[in-house]
């Protein structure tokens, strides 16, 4: 049985999945951000005014490497952890 979690992922079988391509993503009780390919830049000037001395403060866009899909985002402190993003139990 498959459960839609988000406009983007779904849990199927114990995994989470992108509901576009159905790619893997690993075991639903993990983060499902480790199985993404993350691109991360500064958020310097990304959110307007507020952001424009932040250099420290990262974006975080986690993207499906199946099809392309942007999954999700995330700011961050420089070399901090992913945020954990876990969907379910397996």
């Amino acid at each position: 049985m498959t459960q839609r979690v988000s406009e983007y992922l779904e849990i199927d079988d114990g995994h989470t999945k992108c509901r576009k391509c159905g790619h893997d993503l690993g075991a639903s009780k993990d983060n499902w951000k480790n199985g993404a390919i993350c691109r991360e830049g500064p958020m310097d000037g990304a959110g307007g005014a507020p952001y424009r001395s932040a250099e420290f403060v990262l974006l975080r866009l986690f993207i499906c490497p199946g099809c392309g899909r942007q999954l999700g985002t995330e700011t961050a402190v420089k070399d901090d952890p992913y945020l954990e993003d876990i969907m379910g139990e397996s």
